[in-house]
């Protein structure tokens, strides 16, 4: 039964994972969301009864080793296991049981399978029923020398007694003595956490499949979405023109993760208040006149955003904040090209969302908001690997200048102009599109319409 949830669910993701890359994998599909909903209903049913068995047995281990806690039941229990080990070990105290490397080698054989097979045949049911725990704490009694020779020094009291020691010992809670002697051991716990995980693995291929554009997030940072590598069609105008340039087509050459949203002012005000006075003068968001969009708290003595704009996204920020920023987090910008591969997709899309603009699917000018709005306002106009607000809301910066060429976060040039993408609440639905291109000049440029994301470089492939 096990075996048939795990494999079950993990059908279900693989071919949710496996599904092609186009614009028609963001709508569920009925079949799929019934198929899932049905192995999540088996795994939670199984789950249900492999808990239901653990907490049976913690219970019945827990109370017979309080029952035993007495010298006497501690005794008995030791009595128990000295009589199985005597006859275990019994060919290696024989006058004529191997020596030196050959004793080694039929001690490790004998503490192998063997002994668990032999501590079945324990006659006090709670030891039999830790019998895997018992077999490891006696090879980590003989293995404490360093010399598994040594073990045979000990007699067979002895050696109960030292292995049942940390299961027994009344002086540690049982919750402790559990965790580290006796749950690890027992194919009770393994089939558990073989039960949880099949379950977790239902869950989540039921909300993949309910929500398709979610897999991209599978194995991606928190917050970020993986843009695949492979091949994309990069749309672009000629700077300020309105001219389209021939769509040129790149290759990705490994995964990158893109953040699900633009980076918001709470986010940009936890990094800004752990910089100093003369660093966060530099890195307060301005407009163009250089006015500090935000307000000067009298009693901190910095400046902090409006409490109602805290999830809208950060803006007001140039090149240089924003690098700095995301090399706080670990992170970069992400390229032009990176930046057009998750908003067209293998599809090549003029928008997000699809071949056609559409007012209710992006925070633009026709949307008539005339301001940003939280990340992540417009869910249905994600872009085809799920992540928000690639068209409007705010422009957002990129790493790299006009000429195509990778900005080095370390020496901003100061003659070169910065590619800025998506659009904003300002924009017409033309300078939406995927293709717009708007310059900045890193060093300076910083408006209330520009923003930026977070990316990281995926593993290559």
């Amino acid at each position: 039964m096990r075996t048939t949830v795990i494999l079950a669910a993990c059908t279900i993701l693989m071919l949710l994972l496996s599904q092609p890359l186009t614009a028609q994998v963001r709508k569920a599909d009925p079949k799929k969301v019934a198929t899932a909903e049905a192995a999540l209903a088996k795994a939670e049913a199984t789950f249900a009864a492999q808990n239901s068995r653990l907490r049976e047995l913690y219970g019945m281990i827990e109370s017979n080793l309080g029952a035993s806690a007495d010298a006497r039941g501690q005794a008995r229990l030791a009595g128990d296991l000295a009589r199985v080990l005597q006859i275990h070990l019994a060919p290696l105290r024989a006058p004529d049981a191997p020596k030196g490397g050959a004793a080694v080698n039929k001690i490790r054989e004998i503490l192998g399978a063997p002994l668990e097979k032999a501590l079945a045949t324990l006659e006090q049911p709670v030891l039999r029923v830790m019998a895997p725990a018992l077999a490891e704490r006696v090879r980590s009694v003989a293995s404490e020398s360093g010399n598994a020779t040594e073990v045979l020094a000990l007699s067979d009291e002895e050696l109960a007694a030292k292995a049942l020691h940390p299961v027994v010992d009344g002086s540690r809670p049982f919750f402790q003595r559990w965790n580290l002697t006796i749950a690890d051991s027992l194919s009770e716990v393994v089939d558990f956490k073989a039960a949880f995980a099949a379950r977790e693995e239902a869950r989540e291929a039921l909300l993949f499949a309910k929500d398709p554009l979610l897999v991209f997030t599978k194995g991606a940072p928190s917050g970020f979405a993986r843009v695949p590598f492979g091949g994309y069609d990069v749309q672009s105008t000629s700077g300020f023109s309105s001219g389209r340039r021939p769509a040129r087509r790149i290759n990705l050459e490994r995964d990158v993760f893109l953040g699900l949203r633009e980076v918001t002012q709470g986010e940009y005000f936890e990094w800004f208040k752990t910089l100093g006075r003369p660093d966060q003068m530099r890195h307060v968001p301005k407009d163009r006149q250089g006015k500090a969009l935000w307000v000067l708290n009298e009693s901190t003595g910095i400046e902090q955003p409006a409490p109602d704009r805290l999830n809208h996204p950060v803006v007001g920020v140039d090149l240089i904040s924003a690098l700095a920023y995301a090399t706080s987090k670990g992170a970069r910008l992400p390229t032009e090209e990176e930046w057009s591969a998750m908003a067209g997709g293998p599809d090549g899309l003029n928008y997000p969302y699809g071949k056609e603009f559409n007012a209710e699917l992006c925070n633009g000018g026709p949307s008539g908001k005339k301001d940003t709005v939280p990340v992540g306002s417009y869910p249905e106009g994600r872009g085809p690997f799920g992540h928000y607000d690639v068209s409007g809301n705010v422009a957002e910066w990129t790493q790299s200048y006009e000429d195509g060429k990778p900005v080095d976060g370390n020496a901003v040039s100061r003659d070169l102009s910065v590619v800025v993408r998506g659009g904003s609440f300002q924009e017409s639905a033309q300078d939406l599109s995927n293709g717009w291109v708007w310059l900045r000049q890193g060093h300076q440029d910083r408006d209330i319409n520009t923003g930026f994301r977070l990316a990281i470089t995926g593993s290559s492939r």
